[in-house]
């Protein structure tokens, strides 16, 4: 874990979550009539975890006990979700214990090994299950970036936004699974004092970090702006280093509704037709008014040329009573030109823009009226993304 944790990067982090994606896309789907991964299920093993917790050291009771009761509130307010999500078949024969300590480097290649073998319940679960291990993992050891990361690039590999609905119910799950390890060593009558004293801070900091993770959250609507090759895609990555923020991207889900791989070619499939527009801006709302909802902010990468685009998720973000956020970019003629060439050949390149499709944007746009300047931020070469500014404006009523 010590050399993973050392070697842990963006890099690395992209291809544990593409790899898990295509793992939870091949493995064996629940039977419906099999109980696994039914709301009842799914809260059996949380109740399991709390009464433990409790037993084995009774002198966390009060701090256990609003854990005990948004647990069970989230199994009563998530029950329809968690019935939905069966039913739309995403509990599978997963990993079941998918944390950094399960992963190991092999010739420079994230592997998942030692799953649950023993019992098919804690195998048999839902896909959000399994990843919530690994999120909660990463924040827990203070790489919330990674965390981000890891969420961002699995869901756009597999799609399964829906799931950030009960993320949350999942991550304290295995925040509390963690107390529960904790609470059974802490009464282990071997303990050196040292060991002692470093179980009882692990049992400490998962019941804090558990804690800390139902505080209520508020997600915010970042949207980018821009012609083809502007800078909005890096941008946008860079948003989930420091934001609790999901990106949409249009290059993938148009492609998702063409369904095709993100990264073929599809301008011979009308990818850029305004009908074809018109369903993509519609799916990335919908989307983002599910980020929004689950308490995530909604990074839009989209070029939002025109400006009744821009307006519907300003309403939609009105409608959340979230901010509302433009991230306007924009380079010269020559660079914008310069990078439309330069990642036509890249291996992770998802767009199908070309030269003319970049001069009919520049014809068409809308540029921003005075009220949106108001609530954007520009981004050019030479000025990058104020950081501090679009954190104290995106997160203005979260936490």
């Amino acid at each position: 874990l010590s050399k993973l944790m050392h070697r842990l990067d963006a890099k690395l982090i992209d291809l544990l979550a593409e790899r898990v994606a295509r793992f939870h896309a091949d493995t064996a789907k629940c039977d419906p009539a099999e109980p696994y991964g039914s709301p009842d299920a799914a809260y059996a093993p949380m109740q399991q975890n709390l009464a433990q917790i409790v037993e084995r050291t009774p002198q966390f009771s009060s701090d256990i006990r609003p854990l005990a009761e948004w647990t069970a509130g989230q199994r009563r307010n998530l029950e329809a979700a968690l019935e939905h999500r069966k039913a739309l078949g995403h509990i599978r024969e997963c990993h079941g214990d998918l944390h950094l300590g399960n992963v190991a480097l092999i010739d420079e290649q994230p592997v998942m090994f030692d799953a649950i073998e023993f019992n098919p319940g804690l195998r048999w679960i839902d896909t959000i299950n399994d990843i919530a291990f690994m999120t909660m993992d990463l924040q827990e050891r203070g790489r919330t970036d990674l965390a981000y990361r890891f969420l961002d690039r699995y869901l756009q590999e597999s799609g399964d936004y829906g799931g950030l609905r009960v993320l949350r119910f999942y991550e304290v799950y295995r925040a509390l699974v963690r107390a529960k390890i904790a609470a059974i060593r802490s009464g282990q009558a071997d303990l050196t004092k040292q060991e002692r004293e470093d179980v009882h801070a692990e049992l400490t900091g998962y019941i804090a970090f558990a804690k800390n993770l139902i505080r209520p959250r508020h997600g915010a609507v970042v949207i980018t702006h821009g012609v083809s090759g502007s800078g909005k895609s890096h941008v946008a990555k860079t948003l989930t280093d420091f934001l609790p923020a999901v990106r949409l991207r249009s290059d993938i889900e148009r492609k998702r509704i063409l369904g095709v791989d993100p990264r073929s070619d599809a301008t011979g499939q009308g990818a850029y037709s305004s009908e074809l527009t018109t369903r993509t801006y519609a799916a990335l709302e919908a989307l983002a008014e599910s980020v929004v909802r689950s308490g995530y902010v909604a990074v839009v990468d989209a070029t939002f040329l025109k400006r009744a685009q821009r307006d519907r998720f300003r309403l939609l973000a009105r409608t959340q009573d979230v901010p509302f956020l433009i991230v306007d970019c924009d380079a010269s003629l020559n660079e914008l030109r310069d990078r439309i060439l330069a990642r036509r050949n890249r291996l992770d390149n998802v767009s199908d823009a070309d030269l003319s499709v970049l001069d009919a944007q520049l014809e068409s746009r809308e540029s921003l009226s005075d009220a949106e300047l108001a609530m954007s931020l520009a981004v050019r070469p030479g000025k990058p993304l104020n950081r501090e500014e679009l954190i104290a404006r995106a997160l203005s009523q979260s936490d």
